[in-house]
Order: C-alpha cells, then structure tokens, then sequence
C-alpha cells in the first residue's frame, strides 16, 4: 500500500510539473488564458499548493478576468 501510494505522489507530482511548464511557455508567449487553463488543471492536482493558484490569478487579471483572479486568490 505504501508504494502504491508513493507511485501515486510521483505521479500527480509529473503530471503537475508539465501542466507547469506548459503554463510557463503559454505565459512567455502572453497566452495568459491558455496559461490559466494549465494553471487551474495544477491547482486541481495539487489543492494545497498556493503557488499555481497564486500563478493562476496572475494569468486570469492579465487576460482581464479581474473577478475570476479575486477569486482565485480567496
């Protein structure tokens, strides 16, 4: 059980690592919504983490979705 369940956080973590780095390039090419889209996808995977929801109300003002970034950061 512990190794499934380790083979399960490795799993979730590589999956998050690409949504971040396909984020990470729509973000540089100011495709900020595509870059929420990724960043959303991310903090589904990784709830308790505040770096891609921080990351996603970034790329939602930027795209003007002023209300939908408030939101993202309560």
């Amino acid at each position: 059980a512990a190794v499934r369940e380790m083979a399960d956080r490795l799993e979730v973590r590589a999956r998050s690592q690409e949504l971040r780095g396909k984020a990470d390039a729509a973000y540089r090419a100011g495709d900020f919504t595509a870059a929420a889209g990724f960043f959303e996808a991310q903090t589904e995977l990784e709830p308790a983490n505040f770096v891609p929801r921080y990351n996603l109300a970034c790329a939602l003002a930027l795209s003007g979705q002023i209300e939908p970034a408030e939101a993202a950061l309560q």
